[in-house]
């Protein structure tokens, strides 16, 4: 997949192979991920939403541009930093 270096792209810096397992060290994301978020808040105004939808289709044209599809996009896998 090569380097793909985006704001809001969670950044990967060891991926390691043994026999059956690939053990992955990234970036820590502190508040879990955007399912959670939204199951502890129940309700968000339109304001909070627009301002992550504009980030995550900002991250999808970019991986696009780069010629590269992620195969589900879902709450669970977009996860959440707070400095």
């Amino acid at each position: 997949m090569g380097k793909l270096e985006a704001p809001n792209v969670m950044k990967i810096y060891e991926c390691y192979y043994h026999l059956e397992n690939i053990y992955i060290i990234s970036e820590y994301y502190n508040e879990g991920n955007l399912l959670e978020k939204i199951e502890k808040m129940g309700v968000m105004n339109e304001f909070v939403v627009k301002f992550l939808m504009m980030q995550i289709l900002d991250t999808v044209k970019y991986f696009h541009e780069k010629g590269v599809f992620h195969g589900e996009i879902k709450l669970e896998n977009i996860m959440i930093f707070k400095h």
